[in-house]
């Protein structure tokens, strides 16, 4: 269902493939087991303080979740 997950995350990644599949933030935190501040963290900008990287795990379970 997703075709470019070969461009692994990145912040304008996340947010662009939840969009496209229609997802809001709280569907993917729930999925994911995860608090909505830090899907919210992990779609910031990497310049913004409060940003944090998506850990390499969480990234693949979100592959997983859209298979």
């Amino acid at each position: 269902m997703i075709d470019d997950l070969e461009l692994g995350y990145t912040p304008k990644n996340l947010k662009s493939i939840r969009q496209n599949l229609g997802k809001t933030q709280k569907e993917i935190a729930d999925a994911l087991k995860v608090s909505l501040i830090t899907v919210q963290r992990w779609e910031m900008p990497v310049n913004v303080n409060s940003h944090v990287d998506m850990p390499y795990k969480k990234w693949l379970e979100f592959i997983e979740y859209f298979k």
